[in-house]
């Protein structure tokens, strides 16, 4: 679900996304990286359901 959301929705730079499983995702083409290291998976979850509120929780 919220790998979708993040390939449809990522526009600028690059976002990599480590997961808990040790599984690694890219989005975007070009520009500025970013890694994002998930260590919960409940937590992506819950910032792809509300992710403004959310993502100021983290």
């Amino acid at each position: 679900m919220y790998l979708k959301l993040l390939k449809n929705n990522v526009k600028q730079g690059i976002l990599n996304l480590h997961l808990p499983d040790g599984s690694h995702h890219r989005f975007g083409q070009s520009g500025i990286e970013a890694d994002w290291f998930i260590r919960d998976e409940k937590a992506i979850k819950r910032i792809a359901r509300d992710w403004e509120f959310e993502l100021g929780q983290t």
